[in-house]
């Protein structure tokens, strides 16, 4: 991964912030009231211009306050800018909304 694609990464991270910041209907003070950080703090997050070290822990926090999982924010993210090309399908089943699966949804 190059430079530039760690900026596009942080950036598109960012904007994946901001959007379900707004589908949750919350500004930025809202969504820092719950994390504990400040609405300049979500905002530099939110544009991609936080160093990536420091506000892994912060992003883990929002993302459950948005009700995502750390891992499906950052594979939307990667997803965005094209960063993750094919994978090999491990038979994971992944899931954002409660109740999309049921058990025996997978039995022949």
């Amino acid at each position: 991964m190059t430079e530039q694609d760690s900026r596009d990464f942080a950036a598109a991270l960012g904007a994946e912030i901001a959007s379900w910041r707004k589908r949750r209907k919350l500004s930025r003070g809202d969504l820092g009231a719950l994390v504990d950080l400040s609405e300049t703090t979500i905002g530099r997050i939110e544009r991609g211009n936080v160093a990536a070290a420091a506000a892994t822990a912060d992003v883990w926090r929002i993302s459950a306050a948005l009700g995502l999982t750390f891992s499906d924010l950052v594979r939307r993210a990667e997803e965005a800018i094209n960063l993750s090309g094919p994978r090999e399908n491990l038979g994971a089943v992944a899931s954002t909304e409660a109740g999309d699966f049921e058990p025996g949804d997978l039995e022949d």
